[in-house]
């Protein structure tokens, strides 16, 4: 039984197409994942049997084979579903039939767009350096063809981030404070963009020390210890200036 009022293929749609001889057509279909190619034929006393067919993937390779075609209306699929990762050029051929209603040798091009991953962040800088917190400021780089739906912030405080810890911000954050840090700590950060396909390489490595405030002994070693002062109403972290001859720095 035939649907009635269907297409037998409801998600692809033609991407391109071109006429060959006096009743047939080539056709490249994608549904955004999957390429799929057909032949049809309208002549009523046109048929081929063993015929070839060919089509190439920029940077992927090629395919073909042979097809069989009957009269009258005919649509067939040659070859498989195709995957290309990337977008490119495809080209599909039909050989030489030696009829005059599918005529060839026929081909049809279309370009293809598939969406990657995003580019590669700038390395993020880094200010606003407390003793428990300082802020790291990104670029965000192309998406890849795909909105980018997060910029992953990541620290360590391992030069080759054998352990670390995420902070996941918004597709189009570009800045961020991280608190909870230690004091007299160095942390090393990159930044990630991540859309549907996945995520960017890694950005470059930045690094600083969090303010070291002063340290205290724990009975095994000197530790950095968070120095804090008494208001009235709270006690507020202090920060250690020392003094160098012209004015007060703050003590790294």
């Amino acid at each position: 039984m035939g649907l009635c009022g269907r297409s037998l293929w409801p998600d692809m749609a033609t991407i391109a197409s071109v006429n060959t001889g006096n009743s047939g057509t080539l056709f490249i279909d994608d549904d955004g994942v999957y390429i799929r190619l057909y032949i049809e034929n309208r002549g009523t006393q046109t048929f081929a049997n063993g015929k070839a067919w060919s089509v190439s993937f920029s940077g992927i390779g090629n395919d073909g084979g042979t097809f069989n075609i009957g009269k009258g209306y005919t649509k067939i699929q040659v070859g498989g579903a195709y995957a290309p990762g990337y977008s490119q050029t495809v080209t599909f051929t039909m050989g030489a039939t030696g009829t005059t209603g599918l005529g060839g040798p026929t081909s049809v091009s279309a370009n293809i767009f598939r969406a990657t991953i995003p580019g590669t962040p700038g390395t993020p800088t880094i200010s606003e350096v407390m003793p428990q917190s300082m802020r790291l400021t990104w670029t965000i780089p192309g998406n890849g063809g795909a909105a980018i739906d997060q910029m992953l912030l990541r620290r360590s405080t391992d030069p080759n981030f054998g352990t670390y810890t995420d902070h996941p911000q918004g597709g189009g954050v570009t800045t961020a404070v991280v608190s909870g840090l230690t004091p007299g700590v160095v942390y090393y950060w990159r930044v990630y963009a991540h859309n549907a396909v996945g995520y960017s390489p890694a950005s470059g490595d930045s690094n600083a020390r969090t303010l070291s405030g002063f340290k205290a002994w724990n009975g095994t070693a000197w530790k950095p210890t968070i120095l804090r002062a008494w208001d009235g109403s709270q006690f507020k972290v202090c920060i250690l200036r020392e003094w160098d001859g012209t004015q007060w720095k703050v003590c790294g």
